[in-house]
């Protein structure tokens, strides 16, 4: 099949330059056996004529696409949201381009996402697994380079670029004792992830910390949605009036307390306090601003991506049996919807 009319290829290109097609190919590619500036002559021509190239013919010759599927259970989350676009453009700058699936954290969706890629010739993907993924898709994630993000699965792969978790909801708890608060309602999620765990374990731990009666924590775990949130909130206030704050562990479950607080118009802090978690901008301009679990978007994103495409460019082995791992900070932003109790 050949080119649509208009369309330029690696042939246009050489002819112009005055360069075999192979010579073309190979500057595109980054080969090391081309030099700086004939691999800049050669990406300005393809940029200034509009090159299109021969995707098809090249995973025809078992080669991969400069594709990088991205895995994510959600975009309505804003962190997700901002994952996506920084990665996105972290790819652009690179030569890949961002291939993206959304699972609604569905195992059966993962995997026909997973097929799909692989089939496709991805040069990698990166994902933020489901709670249990199907033998099948960790079958298909051990075939091709991957990385995982956020979430750790063991006997999936060996590289992961996460969020210190425990630290993060260690750091919120830690500021609500520190304010005389001991009545505290956690609000996390009910799965087997391995972030859920690390969050509550850092909530007990700060108890520990503080010698605080444990007795005195209220832990609510359920799905990681709005409704989820406020249905919590409800039982909160009914089984434990005496709860003095809230510290939500979702950002999904953050905005339900929201919606609750608001519907009820309780007044923060002064009849209760709360942490949030994530940090949409909005957060700042709610009510008195919402004290909340800031996530490390962009050194996530960007640490993840430009060590995953290194690796893919050492060559597949390499990207295969990857072993790395790497955790970023988040930060408690202290506004005004914490009081001392």
């Amino acid at each position: 099949m050949g080119k649509e009319p208009g369309m330029v290829g690696a042939k246009e290109i050489a002819a112009m330059l005055g360069l075999s097609i192979s010579t073309i190919g190979r500057a595109l590619a980054d080969d090391p056996r081309i030099s700086a500036e004939t691999k800049a002559r050669v990406r300005k021509a393809c940029d200034q004529m509009g090159y299109v190239g021969n995707l098809p013919a090249r995973m025809m010759r078992g080669g991969s696409s400069n594709f990088i599927g991205l895995v994510l259970p959600d975009i309505r989350n804003d962190f997700y949201a901002s994952i996506a676009q920084t990665l996105s453009e972290c790819c652009d700058r690179n030569g890949f381009h961002v291939a993206l699936s959304i699972t609604s954290d569905n195992r059966e969706t993962e995997y026909r996402h997973l097929r799909d890629l692989v089939g496709a010739r991805v040069a990698g993907t990166i994902i933020v697994p489901t709670a249990a993924p199907r033998r099948d898709s960790v079958a298909l994630l051990k075939r091709a380079p991957h990385v995982q993000m956020l979430r750790k699965l063991p006997g999936v792969g060996g590289a992961w670029f996460g969020i210190d978790d425990e630290a993060a909801l260690y750091d919120a708890a830690d500021h609500l004792l520190r304010l005389g608060h001991r009545r505290i309602a956690y609000i996390g999620v009910s799965d087997r992830r391995s972030t859920s765990m690390d969050r509550l374990r850092g909530v007990r731990r700060a108890y520990a910390a503080h010698r605080a009666d444990a007795e005195l924590l209220s832990v609510y775990l359920g799905p990681s949605n709005a409704e989820a949130g406020e249905q919590a909130f409800e039982q909160i206030l009914n089984a434990s009036p005496r709860t003095s704050a809230i510290l939500s562990a979702s950002v999904h479950v953050t905005h339900g307390v929201l919606r609750a607080i608001r519907s009820r118009n309780i007044d923060i802090p002064g009849e209760m306090s709360f942490v949030g978690f994530g940090d949409p901008e909005w957060y700042s301009w709610w009510g008195p601003g919402l004290t909340t679990v800031q996530l490390p978007v962009q050194s996530l994103a960007t640490s993840c991506g430009l060590w995953f495409l290194d690796t893919l460019r050492e060559g597949s082995e390499q990207a295969l049996q990857a072993d790395h791992q790497s955790t970023s900070a988040a930060q408690l932003v202290v506004r005004g919807s914490t009081g001392r109790r």
